[in-house]
């Protein structure tokens, strides 16, 4: 609309400085037809490369800069193989899920395991100084042991707590004093367990300073993470929006649950208390076809 102001005075070709508010041959030039043609023009050209700059800068904080990684396509088309659920589902921290996207069976066959594992082996194998591979348990365990064999690294895995028998630790695997570890988990969500391994790996002497996940959950919750631990650096395969957008396109959720999920990893722990979200998201449970394939 801004700019049609713009266009409507397209003829005016000449702009004598000296002569503005007077005539100027056959055009009367005045201070409100330059400022109608030229200032529409300026917003409009900031308005739409601005949008996109703002887009590019304000999505993930990732190795200390603002940028959304590209969903790993491979891994997308991996996640249509399996089977997903409807929520509502919730959380021991509280947290309700309209739509869990479970990565977890990509370890559950040999082709989709052998994918996964190649392709967070090349995260790591991009990783300065990576010493040493762990996983926390339980799903952490097989990715971070199957990434060590794919590179030929040392491997660790660690627990939320001691086993309570044996040499009752927290920690197993070949840890040398000064070794720095990439931490490998299914998932990233509000970062809690990640703390917890990072602090059992320091005391064994490791120093986390990589995290790599298939999935991500939210993006706010994962800068209010990297704030409290600025000098680790999180590394993923796919974002859950990408996820459901993946999962939309081939008929496998609808537009509509789409875009709950959008509000839903906006702001995970009180998405559901928006009362116009959360009615449509009642409506849409009994037509999704996810609900019609299980």
């Amino acid at each position: 609309m801004l700019c049609r102001a713009a266009l409507r005075h397209r003829r005016l070709t000449r702009l004598d400085l000296g002569l503005l508010g007077r005539k100027s041959g056959e055009f009367d030039i005045r201070l409100d037809l330059v400022f109608s043609m030229y200032i529409p023009f300026v917003v409009c050209v900031f308005g739409l490369f601005g949008k996109a700059y703002y887009y590019t800068l304000c999505t993930v904080y990732r190795q200390g800069h603002w940028h959304r990684p590209m969903a790993n396509q491979q891994i997308l088309t991996a996640l249509l193989r399996v089977q997903h659920k409807l929520g509502p589902i919730t959380r021991r921290d509280g947290m309700i899920v309209p739509l869990f996207i479970d990565t977890v069976p990509l370890m559950f066959e040999p082709d989709l395991f052998k994918l996964t594992v190649q392709e967070l082996a090349k995260e790591v194998r991009a990783m300065p100084g990576i010493t040493l591979v762990t996983g926390g348990l339980t799903p952490g365990v097989p990715l971070a042991a199957g990434v060590a064999l794919e590179l030929g690294m040392r491997f660790a895995w660690v627990r939320k707590e001691p086993k309570g028998y044996s040499q009752n630790r927290v920690v197993d695997g070949t840890v040398r004093p000064g070794d720095y570890a990439v931490l490998i988990d299914d998932f990233y969500v509000s970062g809690e367990m990640k703390e917890l391994f990072m602090g059992h790996l320091a005391k064994a002497g490791a120093t986390v300073t990589d995290v790599l996940s298939i999935g991500l959950l939210s993006e706010r919750l994962l800068r209010e993470w990297l704030e409290k631990f600025p000098q680790v650096k999180m590394h993923y395969l796919v974002d859950y929006v990408s996820a459901a957008y993946h999962l939309e396109q081939h008929g496998i959720i609808s537009t509509g649950m789409r875009e709950v999920v959008e509000d839903f990893v906006a702001d995970p722990y009180h998405w559901q208390e928006n009362a116009t979200v959360w009615q449509k998201f009642q409506v849409l449970l009994p037509t999704e076809p996810l609900a019609t394939q299980t």
